[in-house]
C-alpha cells in the first residue's frame, strides 16, 4: 500500500491543497511560461515530456534539468526569476480558471470550520498572484521558498501541519502528481488524488481516493465523513 489508508483516520481538521492541477488548472500555461523562455536556447518541452517529468517538482528543478540534459551553462536562479515574471504577467493579464467545484468545496470546509492551507512548490509569489486571481487572497499558503527540500520530501506538508496547529495525521491532503502523493505518505496524511494531471490509471493506488475534480460525490460524502468525526 502506497498511502494512508481512511481507515487509520480519527477525525480531520485541516485541509491541504497542492495548489497546480488541484486549485487552479495551470499546467498548459506553466508549460507555455517555461517553453518562452527556453526559446531563447532553441529548446522546448514537449506537453508527454512535461506531465511525466516536470509536475508539481518546481521552476528551480525544471530549469536546472532542462540546462543539464540540453547543456546550457546559464544561472539557473536567474532564469527562475525570468520566468517568474512571465508567469505572475500572464497570470494578472489572463488569470488562471479554478478547478471545477473547487469554490463550492471550499467554501463547504469554510461553513464546516475546516482549516486550510496551500503547500505548493511554487514560489510565493506566484502563489500570491494566483490566490489572488480566483478571488481568495487570504488563503494560507506556503511555497518553495519555505523549505530546504521540495516534493517528494514532506517538508511543505509538515510545516503546512505546524502552522496550522494540527497533527500530520489530523490532515487530508489534495494532491494531483506522484511528487506529492508520495510527500503526503511520507508526511503521514491520507491523500485524496485528482486526474486533472494524470490519467486514472496511472495513479491508482496512490491515493485513498481517486476524484475526477471536486464535483465528486464520493469525494463529498468521505470528507464530510471525516470531518463529522471531530465532533
Amino acid at each position: 500500500m502506497k498511502f494512508v489508508p481512511i481507515s487509520k483516520v480519527r477525525s480531520i481538521k485541516a485541509v491541504i491543497f497542492d495548489l497546480d492541477g488541484v486549485i487552479v488548472d495551470s499546467e498548459g500555461a506553466q508549460r507555455r511560461t517555461f517553453n518562452k523562455i527556453f526559446l531563447n536556447f532553441g529548446v522546448q518541452v514537449s506537453k508527454a515530456h512535461w506531465a511525466k517529468h516536470y509536475t508539481a517538482v518546481g521552476a528551480f528543478a525544471v530549469i536546472e534539468d532542462v540546462f543539464r540534459r540540453n547543456g546550457i551553462r546559464e544561472d539557473v536562479g536567474e532564469w527562475v526569476a525570468k520566468r517568474a515574471e512571465i508567469y505572475s504577467r500572464h497570470i494578472r493579464e489572463r488569470g488562471l480558471p479554478a478547478v471545477p467545484g473547487f469554490s463550492g468545496f471550499y467554501r463547504l470546509l469554510k461553513k464546516k470550520g475546516i482549516k486550510m492551507a496551500i503547500a505548493s512548490g511554487s514560489q510565493r509569489e506566484i502563489i500570491a498572484a494566483t490566490i489572488r486571481s480566483i478571488g481568495l487572497p487570504n488563503l494560507v499558503y506556503f511555497g518553495i521558498d519555505d523549505v530546504k527540500r521540495r516534493k517528494p520530501a514532506p517538508d511543505l506538508f509538515l510545516l503546512a501541519a505546524r502552522q496550522l496547529g494540527v497533527k500530520p495525521g489530523e490532515c487530508l491532503v489534495f494532491e494531483d502528481a506522484p511528487a506529492g502523493f508520495e510527500a503526503a505518505l511520507v508526511a503521514g496524511m491520507p491523500c485524496i488524488a485528482l486526474t486533472t494531471t494524470n490519467s486514472k490509471s496511472a495513479i491508482s493506488g496512490k491515493a485513498a481516493l481517486i476524484a475526477k475534480d471536486f464535483r465528486s460525490q464520493a469525494l463529498k460524502r468521505l470528507t464530510l465523513r471525516l470531518i463529522s468525526r471531530q465532533r
